[in-house]
């Protein structure tokens, strides 16, 4: 069995927090557009905010990493679990 030190714990649920970012958002199934996509020219695209940056997508072993680590929280009180993911995701 590992030793498991403060900071090995800190470090996997401060990544942990950094997956749940990461992942996709949540869509509801069955919703969809007809509408074609029309070709944009130069001047549609003037006074437009670009489009915002994303990070890539974790990985499948830092995904895993995240589901085993969250179901450390379940060990904790419900009080303490939310204190140590609101640290985790460096919330004020």
């Amino acid at each position: 069995m590992t030793e498991w030190t403060r900071e090995q714990v800190e470090e996997r649920l401060c990544e942990a927090a950094d997956v749940m970012k990461r992942l996709p958002d949540v869509r509801v199934p069955g919703y969809f557009n007809t509408w074609p996509n029309f070709p944009l020219e130069f001047a549609d695209l003037v006074g437009q905010d670009p489009p915002p940056l994303r990070r890539p997508r974790p990985s499948p072993d830092a995904i895993s990493r995240m589901e085993e680590t969250l179901g450390w929280l379940a060990w904790l009180e419900p009080e303490d679990a939310r204190l140590v993911w609101m640290r985790a995701e460096r919330t004020r």
